[in-house]
């Protein structure tokens, strides 16, 4: 399951096992990075990378792609903040809650 976060919250259910993806354009010419950190252990951080753009293009963003395993039954808070890593409060915050069931 993919998931898109957009300029909204976003809620999805899963089965214990299932992969969830999160992606998001990243544009690191800027300073700015995406961090996602699920709360609980719920779910779990299986990959986090960034793929450049497929352009040369000067200034075209890329992707953060970040794969999450559902662990265990429950409900996971994943916290999704763009920021530049010596500033103190991110430029963008959104909350993506998954349901994990049995």
């Amino acid at each position: 399951m993919e998931i898109h976060v957009g300029d909204e919250d976003e809620s999805v259910e899963a089965t214990v096992g299932d992969s969830v993806i999160i992606a998001l354009p990243e544009n690191g010419t800027t300073g700015y990075q995406w961090t996602v950190e699920p709360s609980g252990d719920e779910v779990e951080v299986l990959l986090n990378e960034y793929l450049p753009p497929d352009t040369a293009a000067p200034g075209a963003a890329g992707q953060r792609v970040v794969t999450l395993r559902a662990a265990h039954v429950g409900t996971a808070s994943v916290g999704v903040r763009l920021q530049r890593l010596w500033e103190a409060d991110p430029a963008e915050r959104r909350e993506v809650s998954i349901t994990v069931r049995p």
